[in-house]
């Protein structure tokens, strides 16, 4: 505070704009946003930049004008772009971390579906030994029915057709044809 005049803005009388504007401010509509800010509890970040020269409201209320006023806001628009970073960072580092969940449960989700194609894959490939083995049976049935055929029962059968083609043939022959 040495060298650099304080204003104190606290009053809140509502004929503040007509008093004469504190050391430094540049008129009274300067000074109603210094009060505006102090009324709002915003401290050091709310006045930054309200005047030409640079006011900065404490947070007991008083503006600081001048060179002083400058380097606070510096100092806490530095603050602020420091803030803003930090936020920005732990903003990332969320997102990453949303992001390499999401990736592994795609992963998880893409096992899932494999092992349900592997189950599906191993029920057709059993279906279709099922399959092979009911047309072999139906093979070997099929061969023994042949076997007989060709055995004792198609001899006597095979004679029975020789019989009743001669006899068609027979009567073929009688009528002429």
């Amino acid at each position: 505070m040495r060298g650099y005049p304080v204003v104190s803005i606290q009053s809140r009388s509502s004929s503040a704009h007509n008093r004469r504007p504190p050391c430094g401010l540049q008129s009274n509509l300067d000074y109603q946003g210094l009060l505006c800010a102090a009324r709002s509890g915003r401290g050091w970040s709310a006045a930054a930049g309200v005047t030409r020269r640079g006011v900065v409201l404490a947070r007991d209320g008083s503006a600081r004008v001048g060179g002083g006023a400058i380097r606070f806001c510096q100092h806490w628009s530095r603050k602020r772009r420091e803030e803003k970073e930090r936020k920005r960072k732990k903003r990332k580092e969320r997102k990453k971390e949303e992001e390499e969940e999401e990736e592994e449960e795609e992963e998880e989700e893409e096992e899932e579906e494999e092992e349900e194609e592997e189950e599906e894959e191993e029920e057709e490939e059993e279906e279709e030994e099922e399959e092979e083995e009911e047309e072999e049976e139906e093979e070997e049935e099929e061969e023994r029915r042949w076997q007989w055929w060709r055995g004792g029962a198609a001899g006597g059968v095979a004679e029975m057709v020789r019989e009743r083609e001669g006899d068609e043939r027979g009567d073929k022959k009688k009528e002429g044809f």
